[in-house]
Protein backbone atom coordinates (compact mmCIF):
# COMPACT_ATOMS: atom_id res chain seq x y z
CA UNK A 1 0.00 0.00 0.00
CA UNK A 2 1.56 3.29 -1.12
CA UNK A 3 0.12 6.65 -0.13
CA UNK A 4 -2.82 7.18 2.20
CA UNK A 5 -5.47 4.50 2.51
CA UNK A 6 -9.23 4.70 2.29
CA UNK A 7 -11.14 3.33 5.28
CA UNK A 8 -14.54 1.76 5.86
CA UNK A 9 -15.60 1.38 9.50
CA UNK A 10 -18.54 -1.02 9.89
CA UNK A 11 -20.58 -1.01 13.11
CA UNK A 12 -23.70 -3.08 13.84
CA UNK A 13 -25.87 -1.54 16.57
CA UNK A 14 -28.92 -3.07 18.20
CA UNK A 15 -30.62 -1.14 21.02
CA UNK A 16 -27.38 0.65 21.89
CA UNK A 17 -28.74 4.09 22.83
CA UNK A 18 -26.45 4.20 25.88
CA UNK A 19 -23.28 3.47 23.92
CA UNK A 20 -23.61 4.48 20.27
CA UNK A 21 -22.74 8.18 20.59
CA UNK A 22 -19.58 7.50 22.59
CA UNK A 23 -18.58 4.76 20.15
CA UNK A 24 -18.99 7.00 17.12
CA UNK A 25 -17.28 10.02 18.65
CA UNK A 26 -14.29 7.78 19.43
CA UNK A 27 -14.21 6.35 15.90
CA UNK A 28 -14.43 9.80 14.33
CA UNK A 29 -11.62 11.12 16.54
CA UNK A 30 -9.46 8.18 15.51
CA UNK A 31 -10.16 8.78 11.81
CA UNK A 32 -9.39 12.48 12.21
CA UNK A 33 -6.06 11.67 13.84
CA UNK A 34 -5.16 9.23 11.04
CA UNK A 35 -6.01 11.92 8.48
CA UNK A 36 -3.85 14.42 10.37
CA UNK A 37 -0.95 11.97 10.09
CA UNK A 38 -1.51 11.58 6.36
CA UNK A 39 -2.54 7.93 6.67
CA UNK A 40 -6.16 8.24 5.49
CA UNK A 41 -7.61 9.97 2.45
CA UNK A 42 -11.29 9.01 2.24
CA UNK A 43 -13.33 7.31 4.95
CA UNK A 44 -16.89 6.32 5.70
CA UNK A 45 -18.49 5.05 8.90
CA UNK A 46 -21.34 2.64 8.18
CA UNK A 47 -23.72 2.04 11.08
CA UNK A 48 -26.39 -0.64 10.80
CA UNK A 49 -29.27 0.01 13.21
CA UNK A 50 -30.22 -3.64 13.49
CA UNK A 51 -33.71 -4.59 14.66
CA UNK A 52 -33.77 -1.70 17.13
CA UNK A 53 -36.71 -0.90 19.37
CA UNK A 54 -35.04 2.25 20.72
CA UNK A 55 -33.60 5.42 19.18
CA UNK A 56 -30.13 4.05 18.43
CA UNK A 57 -30.41 4.99 14.76
CA UNK A 58 -31.48 8.55 15.51
CA UNK A 59 -28.68 9.06 18.01
CA UNK A 60 -26.14 7.68 15.55
CA UNK A 61 -27.39 10.00 12.81
CA UNK A 62 -26.93 12.99 15.12
CA UNK A 63 -23.24 12.16 15.45
CA UNK A 64 -22.52 11.30 11.84
CA UNK A 65 -22.83 13.66 8.90
CA UNK A 66 -23.07 12.89 5.20
CA UNK A 67 -19.32 13.51 5.08
CA UNK A 68 -18.53 10.96 7.81
CA UNK A 69 -20.94 8.15 7.04
CA UNK A 70 -24.47 6.84 7.13
CA UNK A 71 -26.95 5.02 9.30
CA UNK A 72 -28.94 2.26 7.64
CA UNK A 73 -31.99 0.76 9.33
CA UNK A 74 -32.18 -3.04 9.12
CA UNK A 75 -35.35 -4.45 10.65
CA UNK A 76 -35.30 -7.92 9.13
CA UNK A 77 -31.83 -9.49 8.94
CA UNK A 78 -31.43 -12.28 11.49
CA UNK A 79 -27.70 -12.82 11.91
CA UNK A 80 -25.19 -10.13 12.80
CA UNK A 81 -22.70 -11.56 10.30
CA UNK A 82 -25.04 -10.55 7.49
CA UNK A 83 -25.50 -7.13 9.09
CA UNK A 84 -21.74 -6.61 9.25
CA UNK A 85 -21.30 -7.82 5.68
CA UNK A 86 -23.98 -5.49 4.34
CA UNK A 87 -22.40 -2.53 6.15
CA UNK A 88 -18.96 -3.35 4.76
CA UNK A 89 -20.21 -3.71 1.20
CA UNK A 90 -22.14 -0.44 1.44
CA UNK A 91 -18.97 1.27 2.58
CA UNK A 92 -16.90 -0.24 -0.21
CA UNK A 93 -19.43 1.03 -2.75
CA UNK A 94 -19.28 4.51 -1.23
CA UNK A 95 -15.47 4.59 -1.35
CA UNK A 96 -15.24 2.98 -4.80
CA UNK A 97 -12.00 2.74 -6.73
CA UNK A 98 -9.27 0.20 -6.06
CA UNK A 99 -10.30 -2.01 -3.14
CA UNK A 100 -6.64 -2.85 -2.51
CA UNK A 101 -6.33 0.71 -1.19
CA UNK A 102 -9.28 0.32 1.17
CA UNK A 103 -9.08 -1.03 4.70
CA UNK A 104 -12.23 -2.42 6.31
CA UNK A 105 -12.27 -1.89 10.07
CA UNK A 106 -14.84 -3.70 12.20
CA UNK A 107 -15.93 -2.63 15.67
CA UNK A 108 -19.03 -2.78 17.88
CA UNK A 109 -21.43 -0.17 19.20
CA UNK A 110 -20.61 -0.94 22.84
CA UNK A 111 -16.89 -0.42 22.21
CA UNK A 112 -14.56 2.54 22.57
CA UNK A 113 -11.54 2.74 20.28
CA UNK A 114 -8.50 4.83 21.09
CA UNK A 115 -7.49 7.95 19.20
CA UNK A 116 -4.59 5.97 17.66
CA UNK A 117 -6.71 2.94 16.68
CA UNK A 118 -6.94 3.63 12.94
CA UNK A 119 -3.35 4.87 12.75
CA UNK A 120 -1.99 1.83 14.57
CA UNK A 121 -3.82 -0.59 12.29
CA UNK A 122 -2.71 1.08 9.06
CA UNK A 123 0.88 1.58 10.21
CA UNK A 124 1.19 -2.01 11.40
CA UNK A 125 -0.39 -3.43 8.25
CA UNK A 126 2.03 -1.53 6.05
CA UNK A 127 5.10 -2.33 8.13
CA UNK A 128 4.30 -6.05 8.35
CA UNK A 129 2.92 -6.29 4.79
CA UNK A 130 -0.21 -8.11 5.95
CA UNK A 131 -3.77 -8.26 4.69
CA UNK A 132 -5.53 -8.47 8.07
CA UNK A 133 -4.96 -7.17 11.59
CA UNK A 134 -6.51 -8.95 14.58
CA UNK A 135 -6.38 -6.95 17.80
CA UNK A 136 -7.49 -7.41 21.39
CA UNK A 137 -10.43 -6.17 23.47
CA UNK A 138 -10.39 -5.41 27.18
CA UNK A 139 -13.52 -5.25 29.32
CA UNK A 140 -14.59 -1.93 30.82
CA UNK A 141 -15.73 -3.74 33.98
CA UNK A 142 -16.57 -7.17 35.35
CA UNK A 143 -20.20 -7.60 36.40
CA UNK A 144 -20.11 -11.08 37.87
CA UNK A 145 -18.45 -13.00 40.68
CA UNK A 146 -14.69 -12.56 41.24
CA UNK A 147 -14.27 -16.28 40.58
CA UNK A 148 -15.75 -15.77 37.13
CA UNK A 149 -13.29 -13.01 36.41
CA UNK A 150 -10.40 -15.27 37.39
CA UNK A 151 -11.65 -17.92 34.98
CA UNK A 152 -12.00 -15.32 32.22
CA UNK A 153 -8.50 -13.96 32.80
CA UNK A 154 -7.06 -17.47 32.79
CA UNK A 155 -8.78 -18.14 29.47
CA UNK A 156 -7.37 -14.92 28.04
CA UNK A 157 -3.88 -15.84 29.18
CA UNK A 158 -4.16 -19.33 27.70
CA UNK A 159 -4.59 -17.84 24.22
CA UNK A 160 -1.64 -15.49 24.40
CA UNK A 161 1.31 -16.49 22.24
CA UNK A 162 4.96 -15.54 21.88
CA UNK A 163 5.52 -16.69 18.33
CA UNK A 164 7.01 -13.44 17.07
CA UNK A 165 5.43 -10.06 16.29
CA UNK A 166 2.92 -11.47 13.80
CA UNK A 167 1.35 -14.03 16.15
CA UNK A 168 0.96 -12.72 19.68
CA UNK A 169 -2.46 -14.21 20.51
CA UNK A 170 -5.25 -16.47 19.25
CA UNK A 171 -8.21 -14.23 20.13
CA UNK A 172 -10.62 -12.80 17.56
CA UNK A 173 -13.00 -9.93 18.27
CA UNK A 174 -15.45 -8.41 15.82
CA UNK A 175 -14.92 -5.26 17.89
CA UNK A 176 -11.28 -5.01 16.75
CA UNK A 177 -10.65 -6.52 13.36
CA UNK A 178 -9.31 -5.12 10.09
CA UNK A 179 -8.92 -6.58 6.60
CA UNK A 180 -7.94 -5.08 3.27
CA UNK A 181 -10.94 -4.49 1.04
CA UNK A 182 -9.90 -6.63 -1.91
CA UNK A 183 -9.12 -9.56 0.38
CA UNK A 184 -12.42 -9.13 2.20
CA UNK A 185 -14.29 -9.52 -1.08
CA UNK A 186 -12.04 -12.32 -2.36
CA UNK A 187 -12.75 -14.56 0.66
CA UNK A 188 -16.48 -13.84 0.69
CA UNK A 189 -16.62 -11.44 3.64
CA UNK A 190 -18.31 -12.09 6.95
CA UNK A 191 -20.35 -15.33 6.83
CA UNK A 192 -24.00 -14.36 6.65
CA UNK A 193 -25.50 -17.28 8.58
CA UNK A 194 -24.96 -18.53 12.12
CA UNK A 195 -22.73 -17.09 14.81
CA UNK A 196 -19.00 -16.53 15.30
CA UNK A 197 -18.70 -14.53 12.09
CA UNK A 198 -15.54 -12.77 13.24
CA UNK A 199 -13.61 -16.01 13.83
CA UNK A 200 -14.95 -17.51 10.61
CA UNK A 201 -13.83 -14.48 8.59
CA UNK A 202 -10.31 -14.77 9.99
CA UNK A 203 -10.38 -18.49 9.17
CA UNK A 204 -11.34 -17.65 5.59
CA UNK A 205 -8.52 -15.13 5.29
CA UNK A 206 -5.98 -17.63 6.62
CA UNK A 207 -7.31 -20.40 4.37
CA UNK A 208 -6.85 -18.08 1.40
CA UNK A 209 -3.15 -17.84 2.19
CA UNK A 210 -3.27 -14.17 3.16
CA UNK A 211 -0.90 -12.91 5.83
CA UNK A 212 -2.44 -11.93 9.17
CA UNK A 213 -0.93 -10.15 12.14
CA UNK A 214 -2.39 -10.99 15.56
CA UNK A 215 -1.16 -8.18 17.74
CA UNK A 216 -1.38 -7.14 21.39
CA UNK A 217 -0.50 -3.57 20.46
CA UNK A 218 -3.93 -2.69 19.02
CA UNK A 219 -6.59 -2.88 21.72
CA UNK A 220 -10.08 -1.49 22.29
CA UNK A 221 -12.32 -1.29 25.35
CA UNK A 222 -15.63 -3.12 25.15
CA UNK A 223 -18.57 -3.63 27.47
CA UNK A 224 -18.29 -6.35 30.08
CA UNK A 225 -22.06 -6.74 30.25
CA UNK A 226 -23.61 -10.18 30.60
CA UNK A 227 -26.73 -9.42 28.56
CA UNK A 228 -25.70 -8.62 25.02
CA UNK A 229 -27.39 -7.96 21.70
CA UNK A 230 -26.14 -10.85 19.57
CA UNK A 231 -26.81 -14.49 20.29
CA UNK A 232 -23.53 -16.31 20.80
CA UNK A 233 -21.63 -13.06 21.31
CA UNK A 234 -19.13 -11.96 23.94
CA UNK A 235 -21.79 -11.22 26.57
CA UNK A 236 -23.16 -14.76 26.35
CA UNK A 237 -19.63 -16.13 26.63
CA UNK A 238 -18.93 -14.05 29.74
CA UNK A 239 -22.22 -15.12 31.29
CA UNK A 240 -21.43 -18.80 30.72
CA UNK A 241 -17.96 -18.45 32.22
CA UNK A 242 -19.32 -16.71 35.30
CA UNK A 243 -22.10 -19.25 35.79
CA UNK A 244 -19.67 -22.15 35.43
CA UNK A 245 -17.25 -20.59 37.93
CA UNK A 246 -20.04 -20.10 40.46
CA UNK A 247 -21.27 -23.65 39.90
CA UNK A 248 -17.76 -25.02 40.41
CA UNK A 249 -17.44 -23.03 43.63
CA UNK A 250 -20.76 -24.40 44.88
CA UNK A 251 -19.71 -27.96 44.11
CA UNK A 252 -16.36 -27.44 45.84
CA UNK A 253 -18.09 -26.04 48.91
CA UNK A 254 -20.58 -28.91 48.99
CA UNK A 255 -17.79 -31.43 48.54
CA UNK A 256 -15.73 -30.00 51.40
CA UNK A 257 -18.82 -30.02 53.59
CA UNK A 258 -19.36 -33.72 52.93
CA UNK A 259 -15.72 -34.41 53.72
CA UNK A 260 -16.31 -33.25 57.25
Amino acid sequence: MSGPAHVVVAIPARNERDHIAGCLHAVCRSLAEARRRGLVERATVEVAAHRCSDDTGLLAARVLTARLGRVMVDSETEFVGAVRDDAVRRGLRVIGGDHARVWVLSTDADTLVGVDWVSQILTLAKAADVKAVVGLATLDRWQGHPAGRRVYEALLASKMRDDGPSHQHDHVYGANLAVRGDVYLAVGGFPRDGHGEDQLLVNRIAAGGHRIVRTRDVAVTTSGRFVGRAEGGLAAHLRRLDAQACQDMAHATTGSGHAH
